[in-house]
């Protein structure tokens, strides 16, 4: 805990020595949250929340992130040399959370990316959130003194200790707009719990993403029809995807093979099962 005390003072001295000079920064936090209602036991994953210096950030699982920032890599240094050989990393990851999110401050759209094989479906949301600032003393949090505000998102009543000497309006998943930024979060059901872990001074791209990828824009009914569809068979995907020119594989199968998509679907589902306790049980964007 001490490392990630020392470099938050660090931080907190470049904005104070020169706040007009915004740089790009990354903050991780666990994410950690009940499968079921019923459940005692938390899943836990870390995720990457980078805020850059146009008042838009992105947030994803921390694997998913580190994906997505090589293949950007890899994409921008072929075509500076077009003479090598593009070869792109494996899309597969152990993430869990899957979905990235794309937040700007100023217009207060929210973007929501899945990748799924070859498509990544991309929805968008004009989102206000109406927090309620709280008066009442709060413990202080790695050092920080810290402020109590409340939310109402996603059928949802939510919990949120932001500290303005970080002076980032932004938070993990689609929170942000307080005062500051948002170093401890839970629902009062306590399903779901963001805790900071990190915060570093350093530049990311993530243009490059999704490179490769078909993408699909949906509307927010569109999409959860989809959605619905794909939990109870995962590898409908696969559906005509092939044709005379191109045939998908996986692991050197063809996707249509029986073998491929029961295995595909188990794989799906055992990832899926792990969020029947969603994080918006009604979800916020209609």
């Amino acid at each position: 805990m001490k490392k990630l005390i020392y470099k938050t003072i660090l931080i907190l001295f470049v904005f104070i020595a020169n706040p007009l000079v915004f740089s790009q920064y990354k903050v991780i936090y666990e994410m950690k949250w009940k499968s079921n209602k019923k459940d005692t036991i938390y899943n836990k994953e870390l995720c990457a929340l980078v805020i850059n210096t146009d008042y838009t950030a992105s947030f994803q699982s921390l694997e998913n992130f580190k994906r997505d920032s090589l293949q950007t890599v890899i994409v921008t240094n072929y075509f500076k040399n077009e003479n090598n050989d593009l070869r792109l990393p494996d899309d597969r990851t152990n993430a869990n959370f899957t979905t990235l999110i794309v937040k700007n401050r100023i217009s207060g759209k929210i973007s929501s990316e899945e990748k799924l094989f070859t498509n990544v479906y991309i929805t968008n949301c004009d989102q206000s959130l109406k927090w309620e600032l709280l008066n009442e003393d709060s413990p202080n949090f790695f050092g920080y003194s810290v402020r109590k505000a409340k939310l109402s998102f996603g059928g949802r009543n939510w919990i949120a200790f932001y500290t303005s000497e970080i002076p980032f309006q932004e938070g993990p998943y689609k929170f942000g707009g307080l005062p500051g930024l948002i170093l401890k979060m839970y629902d009062d059901a306590e399903d779901y719990f963001f805790e900071i872990k990190a915060i570093t001074k350093e530049t990311n791209n993530l243009e490059q993403r999704n490179f490769s990828y078909n993408k699909i824009n949906l509307t927010h009914r569109k999409w959860m029809d989809f959605w619905e569809k794909y939990n109870v068979q995962p590898s409908m995907i696969f559906a005509n995807l092939n044709t005379e020119e191109t045939t998908f594989v996986i692991d050197g199968q063809d996707v249509n093979n029986k073998n491929v998509k029961e295995s595909y679907d188990k794989r799906e589902k055992e990832r899926l099962s792990k969020f029947e306790n969603p994080i918006e049980p009604i979800p916020a964007c209609n």
